[in-house]
């Protein structure tokens, strides 16, 4: 029998996706954390293709003949991939559309504007006057050297406007600082934001026609690889790559199975995608926003709180003293990470500690531990971190704590996630 060797490092972590996918259809799971893992599911297809899948594609397009370890061109792998990745995602659709009823029952109702009443409709006029209107920019699309840039990860309507003859291809991005579902008072009803900017088209458009409304979404390739060696400011060669990457090139568009063949086509052309790098997916585009209605705070709907402990060890005055006596076993997450807060805290506050050596890899916006080698720091003592600036998506982040630290003269080095 000749098995093969090896799993499909990409089929692999698809099959890892739906497991995740698993928990939101899971009817034992809360709701609200249905949608949460329906969030975090489309989150991970993004980074799937921003991250993996551009990286077979700039294979197949340079000519490449590298083969995965189970003997597929960079063609074939494609292939493989969109026949496995795109059920996942209608599958994910449909799963959202079993739950809207049993939110609703719930009090969270997701609603379309025409069915709503006068004075909530009013309402929502007046907040896209005042807070949509002003930063909406329609364009029109066109295939040209230079077409106008459409986002990573955006929601976008296409516009079909003017003379049934002579149509044109406008396009409007549905702002990003607008929350994805819009509260009307009350709390119990919830309007997207593309709803309400596509009931409001005329305002963008005024004296034109309007002919037809299609949402979609753009997926960019977002692995721009960092060369050490290429640069001798590392620090320089970051922040370029992070202006970069906003533009790298398109990977993956979402559309609506209701889209036109010829606006379908327009918008290939412009992102330079072939008819295999769509997806036609129904329900709704873009699931990572349901992040927000699953942050609704309804603890009926989500799972219990847990609440981390400290070792009653740890409770003690002195830290140092403690340990002194025996080590102390902390797992986390059941053990609060207070414990390792502490550590570094007291390091920092004792005066018999003359240096700390610490190493950072993905720091949050706030961070206790930061805060005390900034306080270690300043009060005097030798402090040194290694922060990685290549962790993916966080290098902006750690690029910041970088220089507060050095800005408060601690040793900072960098290190490389390979």
């Amino acid at each position: 029998m000749n098995e093969p060797r090896y799993l499909n490092r990409e089929l692999s972590w698809l099959r890892f996706n739906a497991r995740v996918l698993e928990l939101a259809e899971d009817e034992t799971t809360p709701l609200l954390e249905r949608l949460f893992y329906l969030s975090i599911f489309e989150s991970n297809l993004d980074e799937f293709y921003m991250v993996r899948v551009s990286g077979w594609m700039e294979q197949r397009d340079s000519g490449g003949l590298q083969l995965t370890v189970d003997g597929l061109t960079p063609q074939e792998q494609l292939e493989l991939v969109r026949e496995h990745a795109l059920p996942l995602r209608v599958r994910a659709a449909g799963a959202l559309e079993a739950l809207w009823p049993l939110l609703a029952q719930e009090g969270i109702r997701l609603r379309r504007i025409e069915e709503l009443d006068e004075a909530q409709r009013a309402w929502l006029a007046d907040k896209f006057q005042r807070d949509v209107f002003p930063v909406c920019t329609p364009l029109i699309l066109h295939p040209s050297p230079s077409p106008p840039f459409i986002s990573n990860r955006s929601l976008n309507l296409a516009v079909v406007i003017g003379d049934k003859k002579a149509p044109k291809l406008a396009r409007v991005k549905v702002p990003s600082v607008l929350p994805r579902f819009i509260a009307l008072p009350g709390g119990r009803d919830f309007v997207t934001s593309e709803d309400l900017l596509a009931h409001h088209l005329d305002s963008l458009f005024p004296g034109v026609q309007l002919r037809e409304t299609h949402l979609f979404r753009v997926v960019r390739d977002a692995d721009i690889e960092i060369r050490e060696t290429d640069a001798a400011d590392l620090v320089t060669t970051i922040e370029e790559t992070i202006r970069a990457r906003r533009f790298g090139a398109a990977v993956l568009l979402e559309v609506a199975p209701k889209m036109p063949k010829e606006v379908r086509r327009t918008l290939r052309t412009i992102l330079d995608l072939d008819e295999e790098d769509v997806f036609e997916v129904p329900g709704m585009l873009g699931m990572e926003g349901l992040s927000d209605l699953a942050s609704l705070p309804k603890p009926k709907l989500r799972y219990a709180r847990h609440t981390p402990v400290l070792s009653e060890r740890l409770r003690e005055g002195n830290l140092f003293a403690t340990i002194a006596k025996g080590d102390v076993l902390v797992h986390h997450p059941f053990d609060s990470f207070a414990s390792v807060e502490g550590f570094v805290r007291a390091a920092a506050n004792d005066p018999a500690v003359i240096g700390i050596k610490q190493t950072l890899y993905r720091v949050g916006a706030e961070s206790p531990i930061v805060d005390a080698l900034l306080q270690a720091a300043e009060a005097g003592k030798q402090v040194a971190a290694m922060v990685e600036l290549k962790a993916r998506f966080d290098e902006s982040n750690n690029l910041v704590w970088a220089r507060k630290l050095e800005r408060a003269g601690v040793h900072v080095t960098y290190g490389f996630a390979e």
